[in-house]
């Protein structure tokens, strides 16, 4: 995408358990590509049963001093300021592409404005934002006369149902006790113009 300009700065979704597969599938096909990972970081073990198994294997001679370092490194999720400043570093052209975990996706925060106006224009949305007023109504309705449950479309109607899809995105959006955002860093700021999904695990 690259090669041909159609996509200068590059982001691939995918799953926590493929990231680093990703990564060195960028450095075997494209190894002059600058390639950060966000939402992961890779480690080295540093005591435990593992450890100690890879350090008599590789005392053995049953192993390379590679397959020791693959034994002993793990994954472990970014912290918020490491995610920033990996994404400060995109800005900046330190990297030609990145690999975002689904994880780390949802810990960027997003330009609402921007958000609701996708919203608003995307029929899926609006349909399952129907879908939730009308089964909502549908409870409410209950006991009622069949007539007072049917109404005709009307300004006020429309307007709630606009009030609605506000009131979804917000729902989707709003912030968890456990998700702790990226400090100084908006999706909107960081100049992506090709996003893959992986979505071969969903």
């Amino acid at each position: 995408a690259r090669q041909e300009g159609w996509g200068r700065r590059p982001v691939v979704l995918v799953p926590m358990s493929l990231v680093w597969k990703w990564y060195r599938d960028f450095r075997r096909c494209l190894p002059d590509y600058r390639v950060a990972v966000i939402g992961s970081q890779r480690r080295e073990l540093q005591g435990g049963p593992r450890l100690k198994e890879a350090n008599l294997r590789l005392a053995a001679g049953e192993i390379t001093k590679e397959q020791h370092r693959e034994m002993i490194t793990v994954a472990a999720a970014d912290k918020p300021t490491e995610r920033a400043a990996k994404w400060s570093a995109f800005q900046a052209g330190l990297y030609d592409a990145v690999i975002l975990s689904y994880t780390a996706l949802s810990q960027t925060a997003v330009d609402l404005d921007a958000v609701m106006a996708y919203a608003e224009q995307t029929p899926a949305i609006r349909r399952i934002v129907s879908l939730q007023e009308r089964n909502e109504q549908g409870r409410k309705a209950k006991g009622k006369r069949p007539s007072a449950a049917k109404k005709k479309a009307t300004e006020r109607k429309k307007a709630v149902a606009e009030a609605s899809v506000k009131g979804f995105i917000l729902k989707q959006l709003e912030p968890d006790d456990r998700r702790d955002l990226d400090p100084g860093i908006r999706w909107d700021d960081l100049g992506i113009d090709l996003l893959i999904v992986d979505e071969a695990q969903n």
